[in-house]
């Protein structure tokens, strides 16, 4: 099998697992009443908690790379940042697996070590 065909089957298999995750998480949910909560709540608040989660994410990737800096001075912020909100979608799916995904991230995209990074 070439690795083309490969990386579609694992992009299908992904896909389909996600969709069939959704409508089990979603399948209970009486849409006309949700429509209806969303339309009178106070919108202010839930972009107040969207721009609290983006800040808090940017800040620990940016403590992150200056912990990393001494290892590799070229580490881009964008890099920890990206390892980071990864590492919180995969600890959705398994507890502390967000840990070894952010480690394996920036190891891929820097000179970091995996030990280095799951030391910091």
């Amino acid at each position: 099998m070439n690795a083309n065909l490969k990386k579609v089957i694992r992009y299908f298999l992904v896909l389909s697992l996600t969709l069939v995750l959704l409508y089990l998480a979603f399948r209970k949910i009486d849409w006309n009443e949700f429509a209806k909560e969303l339309k009178s709540c106070n919108y202010w608040w839930i972009f107040a908690a969207m721009m609290t989660g983006f800040v808090d994410t940017l800040a620990r990737g940016f403590r992150w790379r200056l912990m990393l800096l001494p290892i590799d001075p070229k580490l881009k912020r964008i890099d920890c940042y990206n390892a980071y909100a990864v590492c919180y979608l995969a600890n959705l799916a398994f507890t502390r697996s967000g840990e070894v995904v952010r480690c394996g991230m920036i190891t891929d995209n820097s000179k970091v070590s995996f030990k280095d990074a799951m030391g910091s």
